[in-house]
């Protein structure tokens, strides 16, 4: 085997706290409000692109 990949969506490791934080600081610098880390836990999944989709308020989308 050359090459394993891992996807760290939480399977592995418990990521939430780190999605959430980062998604949080880009949130920040454009302007729009931040979300706690429970809100995160429905955010997650099928990616960045959907990740930053739903943290952003809907006439920002």
């Amino acid at each position: 085997m050359k090459l394993i990949i891992f996807d760290l969506d939480g399977t592995l490791l418990d990521t939430l706290q780190d999605l959430g934080d980062s998604c949080n600081a880009v949130l920040q610098q454009y302007g729009y409000p931040t979300h706690p880390l429970v809100a995160y836990k429905k955010f997650v999944g099928n990616g960045v692109e959907k990740l930053i989709e739903r943290a952003l308020p809907e006439e920002a989308r």
